[in-house]
C-alpha cells in the first residue's frame, strides 16, 4: 500500500476549499443582495417582458453553473497551489459580464468595451495559464498539518481572491439612482407600494425618474398631497409622468399607470395637457386630481393651482398638507387671491419662515437653514426647487 500517495496527503484541499466557500459566498451575497435588481431588468428587457428574474432561483443557479465552470477549469488546468486562483478567474469574469448592465440599458444595449475586452483578456489569461502550469511543477506543496489553515499558499490565493473581488465590485454597474429605480419597480409590479416608497425614502438622489415613482407608489397610497414634497423633487411636471425616453418605466408596464388615470394618451403631449384633458373629457378617474394638482405645483404656478383646487377639496382643515402650504403662500404673494385660506399653524410656520429668510443675506447661508427646518415643505421646493430636468 503507498502510503505516500500524494493525492491522500495533499494539504491544496483544504485551500482549494477555502476558496470555494469564499467565492460561493461572495456570488450568493453579491448577487442576492446587490444585482438582483439589474438582473431583472437585463432579463426583462432581453426577454421582452415575457419571463420575470426570480432573485433567489437566480442566485443559486448562476452561483451553481460559475462553480461548474471554475471545477471544469480546474479540471483542465489542474492548478492547484499558489496559482489556484486563476481557476477562478473566468467564472469571475462571467459574473462580471451578466452584472455589467447600463443604466439605460432599456434604451440600448450592446457588447460595449466587451467587444475589446474578452478576446484581449482570453489571451493574457492563457498566457498566465501556461506560466502558471510551468511554475507549478517547481513548486513544493506545503503539507505541514499544523499550517493547513495559515500557509502561504492560503494566504496567496484569498489574497487574489479578494482582489477578484475587489476589481468585479468596482467594474459592476453601481449606480444607486437605478438600482433603486429597478427595486421600486419590481415592488410596485408586486403590489408592494409601502415596500417602494420605502426603497425611495433611503435615496439622497434627485431625479425626474424618481420624482415620476414616487408620485405613482404615494398616489396609490392616497399620500400625494401629504408627502409628494417632503422628499425633493426636480423636472416640473414633465417628470411627474413617463412622457418621454429618460422618464419612463422598464420593469413595470407604463400602460398600467395611464390606466390608473383613465386613459393612454394617443398622441405625444406634456403632461398638463394630458391631465386637463382627462378631466375635461370626463375620462379621469379619481387619482387625476392629485396628479393635475401636483404639476401645477410642480410647476410653480400658484394661480392655476388656486383656480382648480377648489373643484376637488373643501377649503378648510381637511386639506392635504401640502396644499395647505400653497394657499397660505399664495395668499401671501397674491394682493387679491381667488382662494382665501387661513390656518393659524402654518401661517405661524409661514412667517417664521420668512423670518429665517430676512436674518441671513448671505443666500448659500440663508438656503442652509431653511432647508435644515423646511425641507419637507413646498415652500422650500417653490424657492429652491428645480423645474427643468
Amino acid at each position: 500500500m503507498n502510503y505516500n500517495n500524494p493525492e491522500r496527503h495533499d494539504s491544496t484541499m483544504v485551500m482549494r476549499t477555502i476558496c470555494a466557500i469564499v467565492f460561493c459566498i461572495f456570488s450568493l451575497i453579491y448577487l442576492y443582495f446587490y444585482q438582483a435588481d439589474i438582473i431583472a431588468v437585463a432579463q426583462h428587457v432581453l426577454s421582452g417582458g415575457k419571463t420575470v428574474y426570480n432573485k433567489t432561483v437566480g442566485t443559486v443557479i448562476i452561483t451553481a453553473v460559475l462553480m461548474l465552470l471554475q471545477m471544469g477549469v480546474f479540471s483542465i488546468t489542474g492548478l492547484r497551489h499558489k496559482s489556484h486562483f486563476l481557476t477562478y478567474v473566468p467564472s469571475m469574469f462571467a459574473l462580471l459580464f451578466i452584472t455589467d448592465i447600463s443604466s439605460d440599458f432599456n434604451r440600448s444595449h450592446s457588447f460595449g468595451w466587451w467587444w475589446v475586452a474578452l478576446p484581449v483578456s482570453l489571451v493574457v489569461y492563457a498566457l498566465l495559464v501556461i506560466a502558471a502550469r510551468r511554475y507549478q511543477s517547481y513548486e513544493r506543496a506545503d503539507d505541514s498539518r499544523h499550517d493547513l489553515f495559515f500557509s502561504r499558499i492560503v494566504g496567496i490565493n484569498l489574497f487574489m481572491m479578494a482582489l477578484m473581488i475587489f476589481t468585479v465590485g468596482c467594474l459592476t454597474n453601481s449606480d444607486k439612482e437605478f438600482h433603486a429605480r429597478a427595486r421600486m419597480e419590481q415592488m410596485m409590479k408586486a403590489g408592494d407600494w409601502m415596500g417602494a416608497m420605502t426603497v425611495a425614502q433611503r435615496q439622497t438622489a434627485n431625479t425626474p425618474k424618481l420624482t415620476m415613482l414616487r408620485a405613482y407608489g404615494l398616489s396609490k397610497l392616497g399620500k400625494m398631497g401629504e408627502k409628494f414634497f417632503e422628499h425633493e423633487v426636480t423636472g416640473g411636471s414633465d417628470a411627474i409622468l413617463p412622457s418621454g425616453e429618460d422618464v419612463r418605466m422598464v420593469i413595470y408596464p407604463t400602460v398600467n399607470l395611464y390606466k390608473y388615470l383613465g386613459a393612454v394618451p394617443g398622441r405625444p403631449m406634456s403632461n398638463i395637457t394630458y391631465l386637463n384633458i382627462l378631466v375635461k373629457t370626463g375620462k379621469g378617474k379619481a387619482p387625476v386630481k392629485d396628479y393635475l394638482l401636483c404639476a401645477y405645483l410642480m410647476d410653480k404656478n400658484l394661480d392655476a393651482f388656486a383656480n382648480e383646487i377648489g373643484k376637488y377639496y373643501a377649503i378648510d382643515n381637511t386639506l392635504p398638507k401640502h396644499y395647505k402650504e400653497a394657499l397660505v403662500l399664495y395668499s401671501h404673494l397674491r394682493s387679491d387671491p381667488i382662494v382665501v385660506y387661513k390656518d393659524n399653524v402654518i401661517e405661524q410656520d409661514y412667517k417664521d419662515m420668512r423670518d429665517l429668510q430676512r436674518k441671513y443675506t448671505d443666500p448659500v447661508l440663508r438656503r442652509s437653514f431653511i432647508r435644515k427646518s423646511y425641507v419637507n415643505t413646498y415652500w422650500y421646493y417653490y424657492l429652491y426647487g428645480s423645474t427643468n430636468t
